[in-house]
């Protein structure tokens, strides 16, 4: 039922991340460069607020329990969402969202609560299982978005996006189950929230994969729209082409990942962490060619099988580096990295696509890419190598 409960929750998102710059049009912003910043900043505000919320609200799971963080956030989401579809101005959006990130934090307690509860050896492959749901989530949610912006209009996407969060609220409340809390240990014992966990070999060097992790994944967020468009011009179904060729990556991460955890329990987490990490820096640099939607559509299939290796290797390192007590705040930080690199890569790459074109985006995004795979490599080849 946690799978369920994720799906909902991914689904409703993307539903609407990736027509944010059309919202921002609708709002009144003009130019193309003001509706890129504007678009990278509505979107990454959101994520900004939530790295600084994520590690207390994992301090507030470690104590009351990760269930009820998940309540906290998908109504906190719903409420949020609902509100959004009736702003007057780009402000009130960025207001909105800004309170979004305060209410976010349901995919990384939802991948705490099941960490602990599977076998330590099948760590790896239940997150990646865990991830198909929000992966399937984002395959639906922009096709659905996509199609009732071209039928019904935005305000409709958020109206049912709402909707959907609720579900997900209501299917935690009902049918996720968790294991009782361990007594609490005295306050002077408790583990801070910045502390020697930080520091455990290897810690760092994961939160930093996590950053570019969604780094990529959000850079591409407020420009693959209006590149689609700019191949297509603006008819009909722009919108629809544009939400399914964003959903491609999820479409196959949905088929790859439980294969690519399996992997990482056979082989390792961190040879699979090196090499999608690799592929993800050999994609984008192609993608930065790509001319026609069918080459970016097929391309970005491609993006997803390298991507879907990434955050459940992640996670299941960290995993293994953590004890039950701090488990929350070192899951809580490694979201909160994940959330800086969904703030920089927008705010980033709608500069550098309106002043250098998409070519030399996609260029660097594959430079950084490939550092990182090198980095990974210098950084844990310990475990590399057994």
């Amino acid at each position: 039922m946690l799978w369920l409960a994720c799906f909902f929750a991914g689904l409703s998102l993307s539903q609407i991340t990736p027509f944010l710059p059309t919202y921002v049009k609708v709002l009144g912003v003009d130019g193309e460069s003001d509706i890129q910043i504007w678009s990278g900043l509505v979107f990454g505000i959101t994520f900004l607020v939530s790295a600084i919320c994520a590690p207390l609200w994992g301090r507030v799971a470690d104590r009351r329990g990760r269930k009820l963080m998940l309540l906290r956030a998908s109504l906190g989401m719903a409420v949020v969402v609902f509100l959004q579809a009736f702003v007057r101005d780009v402000w009130e959006l960025l207001i909105l969202r800004i309170a979004m990130g305060i209410t976010s934090g349901f995919g990384p307690n939802a991948a705490a609560l099941m960490s602990r509860q599977a076998p330590v050896d099948k760590t790896a492959r239940t997150l990646g299982l865990l991830a198909t749901a929000s992966t399937m989530g984002v395959i639906l949610g922009p096709l659905s978005g996509g199609l009732m912006i071209d039928l019904l209009g935005l305000q409709a996407v958020f109206l049912v996006t709402a909707a959907v969060m609720l579900v997900s609220f209501a299917i935690t409340f009902v049918a996720v189950r968790e294991a009782p809390m361990l007594p609490s240990t005295p306050s002077a014992k408790r583990p801070g929230l910045f502390g020697p966990h930080l520091l455990i070999k290897g810690v760092p060097a994961l939160l930093y994969a996590s950053l570019v992790a969604q780094f990529l994944n959000g850079s591409t967020l407020p420009v693959l729209i209006p590149l689609v468009q700019s191949f297509t011009g603006e008819n009909a179904y722009s919108a629809f082409l544009g939400g399914l060729i964003y959903a491609a990556p999820g479409l196959s991460a949905l088929l790859c990942a439980p294969w690519m955890g399996a992997l990482a329990d056979r082989m390792g987490p961190v040879p699979v962490l090196v090499f999608s990490m690799g592929g993800c820096a050999l994609v984008f640099a192609a993608t930065g060619y790509a001319s026609t939607p069918m080459q970016l559509g097929g391309l970005r299939l491609l993006l997803g099988v390298a991507e879907c290796g990434l955050m459940p290797c992640i996670q299941t390192l960290l995993v293994r580096r953590a004890r039950r007590d701090n488990l929350g705040a070192i899951l809580g930080f490694n979201q909160s990295f994940s959330y800086l690199g969904n703030v920089i890569g927008p705010l980033l790459s709608g500069v550098v696509f309106s002043c250098f074109g998409h070519v030399a985006f996609f260029l660097c995004i594959g430079c950084l890419a490939m550092g990182s795979a090198i980095f990974l490599c210098w950084s844990l080849y310990e475990e590399l190598l057994r």
